[in-house]
């Protein structure tokens, strides 16, 4: 079957197939033309299922294939059922079930080729007792041959054939024998672990944490699709190793002539989902995006203002300049810009500091649009600084409402110990909510005179002294600062100024930072930045 081989399109081998009888040699033929074709997952359009699944030839491949199925080899086998489980062929037809029995019954005989292929293709089946039978049947398998793995190729394909829904215990045995041969691990198969154990659903950290530092001292052999495989699984595993991505930042700045501006964006945006904030590369895209303004498209600018809004940066000593730069772009794509983009460019400039008039001026005009309550969230907190901001009057302190207790559980044992630390209940409000707005953990009245607390009720009074000082006390884990420091990310840097914008001095407590503190420290460390300098805009923990 010579024609076979001209085929492009599923549609195309199927027409080869008008013999209700097809030989051995062209069964063969075509269904390893069709694995060539679908085997790459590609997914096919509505259109192309439809054509196949009314295919009048269809029913002649899988006779074919069914009545082949005993005596074929077990990798055509296998290569047969992945073929038709890619064709959409349906499951419950008697070609499956029979393609599945033959399978359980060439256990035995798979080698670690034919169960990381089989394995693959079960994963894109659903749920029924033969699929179920012989997905038991190879973990079972698998068990049995983890023992005489001796080579971390056979590792690494038998661990991916686990599958997410693998029994926690399997997933384990797997990870410890990864462990015992780590040391043999070449670079690229450092690299490979990560999307393994991101596909089997393991976070398994020491693992992981041993191929970075392979990966940390051979940097420079990884490449643009690398990295952007590795940052994609420390996303999907929740694996935050700062010096692992401070070293491939640090690859891209050092060799950054061999980079193009999009690649560069795209590893920032993964670093962004990791709460990372690399400066140098940041401020090297700030440089060009000051440089080519002019020829920035609307997604460029939303990718560019996301990631700095996200790791709350502006290059230093150039901010400004770099926020018009931004703007100008805005300017040049307002007229033709989607409502959606444009909210979410004005949230990103909002998040920065920043507030774009003109771009303002035209969601003002046309405030119906925005549909979702995240949309009209978003809108509410530029409005209000806008309001704020154009305020000539000083902002008045907002009324606020009881709230029902929010946070971690580390962040409510903050709640708990200042509490216990200042005693009496009248000098502080707990569990506060500006209406329609932020949380707020504490409110305190700090009279600058007397250097202490007083009741804070008397904010709410018309005459109150003007040495007495509004704070707002806010608590944060750990995710609501950069990667490895203090700085605060897009929303808390934005929450923080918006407080203060209603009159509030802001103190900041990074609660994973205090609990950390000897005793002596953490009351210190309240005395210095609750009780003494709070007049002072707002204040953090030293980084360590």
């Amino acid at each position: 079957m010579e024609a076979v081989q001209n085929c492009t399109t599923p549609c195309e081998v199927l027409d080869i197939f008008s013999s209700t009888s097809p030989s051995e040699r062209d069964l063969h033929s075509g269904i390893m033309k069709l694995w060539q074709i679908v085997s790459p997952h590609k997914k096919m359009k509505l259109s192309e299922e439809q054509l196949l699944s009314e295919h009048p030839n269809l029913h002649n491949l899988c006779y074919g294939i069914m009545v082949a199925a005993p005596t074929m080899s077990t990798v055509f086998l296998i290569r047969s059922l992945h073929v038709l489980v890619s064709l959409r062929v349906n499951q419950k037809a008697r070609v499956m079930q029979t393609l599945l029995i033959v399978c359980q019954k060439r256990l035995g005989t798979l080698n670690e080729g034919n169960i990381s292929l089989l394995a693959n293709c079960l994963k894109m089946m659903e749920s029924d007792r033969n699929v179920d039978v012989l997905v038991s049947g190879l973990r079972l398998l698998l068990v049995f041959k983890l023992k005489d793995i001796d080579t971390v190729s056979s590792l690494q394909s038998l661990m991916r054939s686990l599958g997410k829904d693998a029994p926690s215990q399997l997933k384990l045995q797997f990870m410890r024998k990864a462990l015992q041969m780590v040391d043999q691990f070449s670079v690229s198969q450092c690299r490979y672990m990560f999307s393994i154990l991101a596909d089997i659903d393991l976070p398994a950290y020491g693992l992981l944490n041993a191929c970075s530092l392979r990966l940390i001292d051979h940097v420079e052999e990884l490449a643009y699709e690398d990295i952007k495989a590795i940052l994609h699984c420390c996303f999907n595993l929740s694996y935050f190793n700062r010096k692992l991505l401070s070293a491939l930042g640090d690859h891209v700045i050092n060799t950054i002539d061999t980079w193009k501006i999009w690649q560069i964006t795209m590893i920032l945006k993964n670093l962004s989902k990791l709460n990372f904030r690399h400066v140098p590369l940041l401020d090297y895209l700030a440089e060009d995006v000051m440089q080519r303004s002019d020829s920035l498209t609307i997604q460029d600018l939303l990718k560019t203002i996301r990631v700095f809004s996200s790791v709350n940066h502006l290059p230093d000593g150039k901010a400004d300049q770099f926020l018009e730069a931004l703007e100008k772009s805005l300017m040049l794509h307002l007229d033709g810009m989607k409502h959606s983009h444009l909210l979410g460019i004005v949230y990103s400039f909002w998040l920065l500091g920043f507030l774009p008039q003109s771009a303002i001026n035209r969601i003002l005009m046309d405030e119906s649009v925005l549909s979702t309550e995240s949309e009209r969230t978003m809108w509410n907190h530029i409005k209000t600084s806008w309001m704020l901001d154009t305020s000539q009057e000083r902002a008045s302190l907002p009324s606020l409402i009881k709230a029902p207790v929010m946070g971690a559980t580390s962040i409510q044992r903050f709640h708990t110990y200042l509490q216990d630390y200042i005693g009496e209940p009248n000098l502080y409000q707990y569990s506060m909510q500006i209406p329609g707005s932020y949380y707020i953990d504490f409110v305190l009245a700090w009279d600058t005179e007397q250097k202490k607390l007083v009741p804070v009720d008397s904010l709410q009074t018309s005459d109150r002294s003007q040495n007495t000082v509004r704070i707002a006390v806010l608590c944060f884990p750990r995710s609501a600062f950069t990667l490895g420091s203090l700085h605060p990310n897009g929303n808390v840097a934005a929450k923080t100024r918006l407080i203060k914008s209603h009159g509030f001095d802001v103190v900041l407590i990074p609660v994973h930072r205090f609990f950390g503190m000897p005793d002596e420290e953490k009351v210190a460390f309240l005395r210095m930045n609750v009780f003494r300098e709070s007049a002072d805009s707002t204040h953090e923990v030293p980084a360590e």
